[in-house]
């Protein structure tokens, strides 16, 4: 395991403290010693689009959305926050702010699921 995290996650900068070592020592235990041989990217999107599953109510309206979007509406959000809004990135912000920054075609296809 340290192997692994003094690897690919430490080079790449990943590991910026604690945290998000913890983090990764929560994905290899979740996902086991063998999925630690794939790609990188592969692997962080698997574990959270686990997470996202594991987290949600399966007879809440959004749950069908986030089971398949969660991740990629996550990593949107968030090139959104960095790249379009004024506020740092940890700033509070109002709920409809946070909303304004879900990328169009997610907004629509999230109001689309929830008809369903």
């Amino acid at each position: 395991m340290l192997s692994w995290l003094s690897g690919e996650p430490l080079e790449r900068g990943i590991i910026d403290g604690p945290g998000a070592a913890l983090g990764l020592c929560g994905l290899a235990d979740e996902l086991g010693a063998r999925a630690l041989t794939e790609d990188f990217d592969k692997l962080v999107r698997r574990f959270a689009q686990a997470r996202f599953t594991a987290s949600l109510d399966p007879d809440a309206a959004h749950a069908t959305f986030f089971r398949k979007n969660g991740y990629g509406a996550l990593v949107a959000l968030v090139r959104r926050l960095l790249a379009e809004d004024a506020l740092a990135w940890d700033a509070p912000r109002p709920r409809e702010r946070w909303l304004s920054l879900v990328p169009e075609e997610l907004q629509r296809e999230a109001d689309l699921d929830w008809l369903k």
